[in-house]
């Protein structure tokens, strides 16, 4: 149930199934895309359920987690709320990584900031969360949120195609439609506002990149 809330602009790609554009497009997912969710379910809700993330991917590699911007622990307690901030990552190095990580023997020293668990439970809507995945995190299940589509400003795509242009990448994206419009990949540019809400979605040769 990945989607942008009536984006001005929807757009669609398909590169070169190697294509070396998935590396800049991992970059949106550091800054952060909105994707709809049930607002109200838990963080194992929204991962697993709602973004399609297996459940395993989430406890063996998903190893820090923050919601708004504290480090969370138990992801079933932890409720999402609407507009909330959710960030992903696979292990980070050193003391600090190990402090931050869920669950870890070292998140004692980390109760002040830590998110809590006795806030009421709110009920379930339909809401829309900034998801930003860093790292390994990033690499491997960005692609796959892009085969369903993701919400992002069309400043951050105009720059992921400015990247591209300079990098001389361009040709390979092998179609590019804009609300169901064919466009050549140069033109790209031109037919985006840089304050658009834009709805992505990435596939490669007609199947999600890997």
């Amino acid at each position: 149930m990945i989607s942008a809330n009536t984006p001005d602009c929807r757009v669609q790609m398909t590169l070169k199934e190697d294509s070396r554009l998935r590396f800049l497009l991992n970059g949106v997912f550091r800054q952060g895309v909105r994707v709809e969710i049930l607002a109200g379910s838990s963080i194992r809700q929204v991962i697993v359920d709602q973004l399609g993330i297996a459940e395993n991917y989430l406890e063996n590699r998903v190893q820090t987690l923050f919601l708004n911007g504290k480090p969370v622990d138990d992801v079933d307690a932890m409720r999402v709320s609407d507009g909330s901030i959710l960030a992903l990552s696979a292990a980070m190095p050193g003391l600090a990584g190990a402090t931050l990580r869920k669950g870890g023997k070292y998140a004692a020293f980390r109760q002040q900031i830590s998110l809590g668990s006795d806030s009421p439970i709110p009920d379930l809507r339909k809401g829309r969360i900034i998801l930003k995945l860093f790292n390994q995190v990033a690499e491997e299940q960005g692609p796959v949120l892009l085969t369903k589509g993701i919400g992002i400003s069309g400043g951050d795509l105009l720059d992921v195609i400015r990247k591209a242009r300079d990098q001389s990448l361009l040709h390979e994206i092998l179609q590019v439609e804009v609300n169901g419009n064919a466009f050549a990949p140069e033109m790209l540019a031109a037919e985006i506002s840089g304050n658009a809400a834009v709805f992505l979605s990435i596939y490669a040769q007609n199947l999600p990149i890997h």
